[in-house]
């Protein structure tokens, strides 16, 4: 197995058995840890919106994905420019059974007559549960395109936005699973199609943000075999969730990471029958498992900055995230096929959430397998801030996009890559 993707074992505590006092230091750590996060977690969830009817699907479902069930008008963060629409349509979970999902539709007023491009968007963490969909925010692009939004309707691009299986619709969410993800995606565009009042290209270009950067490097691995209907004209993952593995074992080491490892652990779990969190956590982790799996995250950092003392170093897990079936787990879900699709990694050089160290190593492991991609790096640049405000990639998004559409080559940057070793 290419050595990018091999989990390398490093234990927390050293080789020596754990002192008594240590073990209670650092589980009377946790919990301090775990209060503080379930304090800000029940604002923030007391804050969010109820889920409504619109999310319950019909008595009978088809059971072919990528068909709109519902569409109604939605004007929360629309700007007066654009008309949208919220979508309720089906598609399928990791192990092929039929699910529903719901997302979002915008198109500017003024789009000229014929078929509009689509650019599908796959949003960053937004929490667990199922009040967590973006589409029942009062502003729903907090998770990375707001800043583009503006961009994205004067080019009269056709903009989808899912919510993911699990957020809004019931059952779990599979976060940081590649395959769910990428289908909720794939099939949102195939709903799209089917509004009346929107002519609709068959050229997609996909962006996503964190979570939804690792959705899109799964949408494009998965995209020819599930949906050759769905062709996709470029791909852009932007800090993307990339070697999960890896990922896995940063999380577990960061304060700032347990909430997320909190999400993945709840999300395989209800997955794979083989993974069970009672292996990886003790009953103080199991609290935190708990509770963050029924929060939302309105803005991620700020959730977790506020929440995490300073001093707070316990990680969530008593053992390593890629032992077990577990490790198994994570290993399946890194994307790693050879895809011709354009593809660009944009990584913030500050990035304490996915550090860049790890991206350029994936990149770059890509590379060697085979696969031709843009990487672009950004001195300074957190894991939010390389997709907001003044962030020298929006504009650089912008006519990347109109490239790919326009059928440009994209760039490559694996002998670059390669050669810095």
């Amino acid at each position: 197995m290419n050595a990018l993707f091999r989990a390398r074992r490093q234990s927390r505590l050293g080789h020596d058995a754990p002192h008594p006092l240590r073990h209670w230091f650092v589980s009377a750590t946790a919990v301090f840890v775990i209060t503080g996060l379930l304090v800000v977690g029940v604002s923030l969830h007391r804050a969010s919106s109820s889920v409504d009817a619109f999310y319950d699907p019909p008595k009978s479902v088809p059971q072919k994905p990528g068909r709109l069930l519902s569409a109604e008008p939605f004007t929360k963060g629309i700007p007066d420019t654009a008309r949208a629409w919220r979508i309720l349509y089906t598609t399928t979970r990791q192990d092929g059974r039929s699910a529903v999902a719901s997302g979002i539709v915008v198109l500017g007023k003024h789009a000229p007559a014929g078929p509009r491009p689509v650019l599908a968007w796959a949003h960053g963490t937004s929490g667990y549960a199922r009040p967590c969909a973006p589409s029942l925010y009062s502003q729903p692009w907090g998770s990375g395109i707001r800043d583009e939004l503006s961009a994205v309707i004067r080019h009269h691009w056709l903009l989808v936005a899912p919510d993911y299986t699990g957020l809004g619709t019931s059952g779990s969410q599979p976060y940081l699973i590649g395959q769910g993800e990428g289908r909720s995606v794939l099939d949102a565009v195939r709903a799209a199609r089917q509004l009346r009042h929107v002519s609709v290209s068959k050229r997609t270009v996909l962006w996503g943000l964190s979570q939804g950067g690792g959705a899109a490097l799964w949408t494009r691995q998965i995209q020819r075999s599930y949906a050759p209907d769905v062709p996709l004209t470029g791909v852009a993952a932007i800090a993307p969730t990339s070697d999960m593995p890896a990922l896995a074992r940063h999380f577990n080491s960061i304060p700032k990471g347990m909430v997320f490892m909190a999400f993945v652990l709840k999300a395989y779990a209800a997955e794979y029958a083989d993974v069970r969190v009672a292996d990886y956590v003790d009953p103080a982790g199991n609290k935190l498992v708990r509770g963050a799996s029924e929060r939302c995250l309105r803005t991620a950092e700020t959730y977790v900055a506020q929440a995490v003392s300073k001093g707070a170093t316990a990680p969530l897990l008593n053992r390593e995230p890629t032992d077990g079936a577990l490790g198994r787990r994570l290993h399946e879900n890194t994307p790693v096929a050879i895809d011709p699709t354009p593809l660009l990694i944009a990584q913030g050089g500050a990035d304490k959430l996915v550090p860049a160290g790890v991206q350029r190593a994936y990149a770059r492991g890509m590379c060697e397998r085979g696969q031709q991609l843009d990487y672009r790096q950004y001195a300074g640049r957190g894991h939010g801030g390389v997709a907001r405000g003044d962030s020298p990639l929006l504009p650089q998004l912008i006519s990347w996009t109109e490239h790919r559409l326009a059928g440009v080559p994209a760039a490559d940057s694996c002998a670059k890559l390669t050669s810095a070793g």
